[in-house]
């Protein structure tokens, strides 16, 4: 037992310095030392510590393989839109601002996230607006404007792609009737 402890918390420590978070790592580490305690067969303790072992290692390799897939062009496009997002979004004026063509932050962004720019940021758009429907007064031109929409039909068709609901529909499903009311009241 005192040798799987031993091994368990060694690799416990490898796992730290291998990138995995400390405090997810003692967690573990006492969850493991637990179950060493619990175990009395020699077979069983072997098998164990080399199962923790195995995790500890997939867990290191899962972090590093998240951190490699961060890429910093897509972060700073990702940023710009959301810096600009009550605006009407320009693809190449997002490539000018990072120092990129627009086709190669294109690409690079359609690998990363398995979508496009244009839907991105569609997306983003119709999912604050989703807010504004819920919780505010606006109308549906005003949340249109808000957002950079060409027009309130652009925005009910952009909004109807995404949610399968018109603005409307989504408003009329969501809104708490009781909270607009006594607010409305007072």
């Amino acid at each position: 037992k005192n040798t799987c402890i031993t091994v368990v918390t060694l690799s416990v420590r490898s796992a730290i310095e291998g990138g995995l978070d400390s405090e997810d790592a003692f967690q573990m580490c006492d969850n493991y030392m637990t179950q060493i305690e619990n175990l009395n067969d020699v077979r069983k303790l072997t098998e164990f510590t080399r199962n923790a072992q195995i995790e500890l290692t997939r867990l290191v390799k899962e972090k590093k393989d998240q951190a490699d897939s961060d890429n910093p062009y897509v972060n700073k496009c990702k940023k710009f839109v959301y810096k600009h997002l009550h605006e009407k979004i320009v693809i190449a004026d997002i490539a000018k601002e990072i120092g990129l063509t627009e086709s190669y932050l294109s690409d690079i962004f359609k690998k990363k996230e398995g979508i496009t720019i244009t839907a991105y940021i569609t997306r983003l758009k119709i999912y604050h607006a989703q807010n504004l429907l819920i919780y505010s007064d606006y109308t549906y031109d005003e949340i249109a404007y808000y957002f950079g929409f060409s027009s309130r039909s652009h925005f009910g068709s952009a909004f109807k792609k995404v949610t399968g609901q018109t603005p409307k529909q989504f408003r009329d499903h969501n809104r708490e009737g009781e909270f607009w009311t006594t607010e409305t009241e007072n």
